[in-house]
């Protein structure tokens, strides 16, 4: 198993997250380069690899390539077995998008979409882009037809404001969702 970094930095502005002013603005990198680097790691033995960035759904906007397509030509490296997406983020990708990479053969099925809450109130102060389009009705459709569909999330708790109808919303929203797997952490 190898991870490949497909971008580096983010566009988004989350108030609880400095990868921006740290990495700068998301820099994908070049769809012939990542296929490259993938022959390479499956002629040294990788069998699987796992794409990641800090922000997965927001791969080539800033290049003009499309995540979709880079995934695709994966798929077609011979001797990959599978591939996993990390980080991806639920109200910036929609369903019709993420079934898509998914039909490809050697998707695995098993998506991380880090929501960090469901509370709008708290979702608009950390600046959480797309946060509010994320529902269960979501979530539910990603796994209608797919009951072998693993989703798995995070969840940041104490964020400043936060009340507890924020905290039952989200319980509310985590009991509706049921993600196979849940990090949660605590705002610091």
């Amino acid at each position: 198993v190898a991870f490949v970094k497909i971008a580096e930095g983010c566009n988004c502005a989350c108030t609880f997250c400095r990868i921006p002013m740290i990495r700068g603005k998301q820099n994908s990198r070049p769809r012939a380069e990542l296929v490259q680097e993938v022959t390479g790691l499956v002629a040294r033995g990788v069998t699987e690899i796992q794409l990641v960035s800090q922000n997965t759904s927001d791969f080539g906007r800033d290049t003009g390539e499309k995540l979709y397509d880079l995934v695709s030509d994966l798929n077609d490296v011979e001797g990959l077995r599978s591939i996993r997406l990390l980080y991806l983020y639920s109200g910036m990708v929609s369903v019709d998008d993420l079934r898509r990479l998914l039909d490809l053969e050697k998707v695995v099925p098993y998506l991380d979409l880090p929501i960090q809450h469901a509370s709008r109130r708290i979702l608009k102060a950390m600046k959480r882009p797309g946060g509010d389009k994320s529902s269960p009705a979501f979530f539910q459709a990603l796994r209608e037809g797919r009951p072998e569909l693993v989703l798995r999330s995070t969840a940041l708790l104490g964020f400043p404001g936060e009340e507890d109808e924020d905290v039952s919303e989200l319980a509310d929203f985590l009991a509706a969702v049921e993600f196979d797997h849940l990090g949660a952490h605590h705002y610091s």
